[in-house]
């Protein structure tokens, strides 16, 4: 069951200052937005899964550290909602972002995902799988990966 004071709906992407203590609810659209609103050329979307244990499940500030000194902007999405994990303050620039199952018409986690990597102008041939990271360059999708390095 979602918390409804943990969960955000921005009504426009206008947002000057993250309220970081919130999970942003969200379609892909938002987050081309975001995209074209960043100082940044590269970009990454990293699907999180809260109870992830594999080599690949990186920790959120890990991540952030990494995006740091790489330049690159991160974008941390959940896979599904997952109060317990949801409610901890990680060391991340901006918010968690939770997909809109709304927006999507599905509570199926493989079919939301894929309507959103879908919209994120992911290649079609691209679906979700075990790849957790999407890397962008100047906007345009370039690589779905595991391993972070790859990026340096």
């Amino acid at each position: 069951m979602k918390n409804p004071t943990l969960f955000y709906h921005p009504k426009k992407n206008n947002e000057i200052v993250w309220q970081k203590e919130k999970i942003y609810v969200i379609n892909a659209n938002y987050l081309k937005e975001k995209f074209q609103k960043s100082m940044k050329s590269k970009k990454m979307v990293f699907i999180w899964t809260p109870r992830c244990t594999s080599k690949y499940c990186y920790s959120l500030s890990y991540l952030q550290n990494f995006c740091n000194v790489e330049n690159i902007d991160l974008y941390v999405v959940a896979e599904y909602y997952d109060n317990e994990y949801m409610t901890v303050n990680y060391s991340i620039d901006k918010p968690i972002f939770a997909i809109d199952t709304d927006y999507y018409k599905t509570n199926l986690t493989n079919s939301y995902l894929n309507k959103f990597l879908s919209e994120l102008d992911i290649k079609k041939t691209t679906k979700y799988n075990e790849n957790r990271i999407y890397y962008f360059k100047n906007n345009d999708f370039i690589a779905n990966i595991n391993d972070i390095n790859i990026l340096k």
